[in-house]
C-alpha cells in the first residue's frame, strides 16, 4: 500500500539512505496519484523533495517541494505550508537565491503567527541568520543562530543544533571572537558525536527490523499453501504495526 510504502520510505530517510528512500516514495506517489488524499500526496511529495535536495538534486527538490506546498495550500493545512515554505526557503538560500529565500523564509514565519506560535523552526532561523550574515548584518545573525541553536537544545535536536552550532562558530571565528568562537565549536562538536551515535542507533533498529521481517517470511516456506496465505496476512498486519512503531521511534531519537 502507499502508507507501507512511505513508512519504508522514511525509514531510509531517517537513517540517510536517501536513494533507497526515494525508491519507496516515488512507488507511494503513483499510488497516492490515484486516490483523493490530497494532504498523503502533499507529505510523500514533500519527502522525495528532501530525499533529491540530499542527494544534490536541487532543480528537482524544488519542483516536488513546490507541488507539495501548492497542494498544502489547497488542502489549507498551515503546518504543512510552513514547513514547506521553510525547506524551499532553505534550499534557495543554499543556491545564493537569497531574494528567494527571504520570501518563503517570510512566508513561513507569517503563516507561524497565524497558527499563534512562536517561531521555532530551526531551519527557518538558521536561514534568516545565514542571509543576515551574507550581507555582513552580524549582530542579527547571531541572534538568530542562537534562537536556533538554543530552541535545538532544549529538544535534544543534534542536526539541526550542530548546524546552528557550526554557523555561530564560523561568524564568531570570522570577527575574532575566539572565545565565543571556540565556545560554539564545542558545542558543534560535541551535537555532531550526538548525533553520529544516534543515526548508528537508527541502523541498528533497522537492521534489526529487516532481520526479524525475513524470518518470519522464510517460515511460510514450512506451510502448506492454505496456512502460507493466513499466515502472510499475519505477518503483513504484524509489519504495518512494527513500522509504524519502527518509524515513531525513529523520529525520536
Amino acid at each position: 500500500s502507499a502508507s507501507a510504502l512511505s513508512l519504508l520510505g522514511i525509514i531510509h530517510d531517517v537513517i540517510g539512505e536517501s536513494a533507497q528512500a526515494l525508491n519507496y516514495l516515488l512507488r507511494a506517489e503513483k499510488v497516492y496519484e490515484g486516490t483523493p488524499d490530497i494532504s498523503a500526496l502533499a507529505s510523500a511529495l514533500s519527502n522525495i523533495g528532501k530525499c533529491y535536495r540530499d542527494l544534490g538534486e536541487y532543480e528537482k527538490s524544488l519542483e516536488y517541494y513546490e507541488r507539495s506546498l501548492e497542494l498544502f495550500e489547497k488542502a489549507g493545512y498551515l503546518i504543512g505550508q510552513v514547513k514547506l515554505s521553510s525547506s524551499i526557503g532553505t534550499l534557495h538560500e543554499m543556491l545564493d537565491h537569497d531574494d528567494q529565500a527571504i520570501y518563503y523564509f517570510e512566508k513561513a514565519e507569517k503563516i507561524t503567527q497565524i497558527l499563534g506560535g512562536e517561531n521555532d523552526n530551526y531551519s527557518l532561523l538558521t536561514g534568516f541568520g545565514k542571509i543576515y550574515k551574507k550581507r555582513g548584518q552580524t549582530d542579527l545573525a547571531r541572534q538568530y543562530f542562537t534562537r536556533a541553536l538554543t530552541k535545538a537544545e532544549e529538544k535534544d535536536n543534534f542536526h539541526d543544533g550542530s548546524i546552528a552550532a557550526d554557523q555561530l562558530y564560523q561568524l564568531e571565528a570570522a570577527q575574532g571572537n575566539y572565545q565565543e568562537a571556540l565556545t560554539a565549536y564545542l558545542t558543534y562538536k560535541e551535537m555532531s558525536d550526538s548525533l553520529r551515535d544516534k543515526n548508528n542507533t537508527k541502523r541498528i533498529l533497522l537492521a534489526e527490523a529487516n532481520y526479524s521481517f525475513a524470518k518470519e517470511k522464510d517460515s511460510l516456506q514450512f506451510a502448506n499453501e492454505k496456512e502460507k496465505l493466513v499466515l502472510n496476512q499475519e505477518i503483513q498486519t504484524q509489519h504495518s504495526i512494527q513500522y509504524g512503531s519502527l518509524v515513531g521511534i525513529l523520529l525520536l531519537l
